[in-house]
């Protein structure tokens, strides 16, 4: 699945359950693994992994319930070299696909594609799911900006963290070297600290701009997508 065009900072891909049918002929009980990918042209970088025990055939599911902040394409797949499902087809590779009249939402879309990865190298896009259903979306929110630039953000962290330390060594009930002795410098040190905190966090602010982001906070009830056979 991949956002259309443009990955706002704003925005990230929250999954619910992603569920695997087990057609009849297969052999139980065996236990498989369902993998969450992240792509970067034909290149994959697992995120997440979920073993799946089989007692039965039918459909199996698996409880997921994360947000992928950074990735703008998401593959989700299985071992099928040894195991047979049900053909699956896509009902529409567009999950919002009645709001291109506006051109914020026309950007705020995820598509979803069918797909199989052999030797490195993706097979042709198709409508096929192999099997595969999903409850998942597209969402934004102001905490997912700073998931998103975490690495920005590192330095008026530490500058906070220092800064906190420095209280708990004026304020804490511990008695030490530390807490007893030159408690005046640790007075300097938290303010010192602090406005370093601030200097960062201000830098940051302006150096980021967010007057071109088509997804600023909204309240979107996560897309459910089923594919049915």
């Amino acid at each position: 699945m991949d956002c259309f065009v443009d990955k706002s900072a704003f925005h990230h891909i929250p999954i619910s359950t992603v569920s695997l049918y087990i057609a009849p002929a297969v052999t139980v009980p065996l236990t498989l693994d369902l993998c969450i990918y992240e792509v970067h042209d034909d290149t994959l970088t697992l995120l997440d992994t979920f073993p799946v025990s089989v007692t039965a055939t039918g459909w199996q599911t698996v409880l997921v319930n994360k947000k992928y902040y950074d990735s703008r394409t998401l593959f989700i797949a299985y071992d099928a070299s040894a195991l047979t499902s049900a053909s699956i087809p896509l009902d529409s590779y567009d999950l919002n696909p009645y709001l291109y009249g506006d051109l914020a939402q026309f950007f705020s879309h995820i598509f979803i594609n069918g797909a199989t990865y052999t030797g490195g190298h993706f097979a042709e896009s198709t409508d096929e799911t192999y099997g595969l259903t999903a409850t998942l979306g597209l969402q934004c929110s102001y905490d997912v900006l700073v998931c998103n630039y975490r690495q920005n953000l590192a330095v008026a962290w530490w500058y906070l963290l220092g800064s906190e330390l420095m209280k708990e060594r004026l304020y804490t009930d511990r008695v030490n070297r530390y807490t007893t002795v030159d408690l005046t410098k640790a007075r300097e040190l938290t303010q010192s600290l602090r406005n370093e905190y601030m200097n960062e966090l201000l830098t940051f602010v302006d150096s980021v701009d967010l007057m071109s982001d088509w997804c600023i906070d909204c309240d979107a009830i996560v897309k459910q997508v089923e594919f049915l056979p």
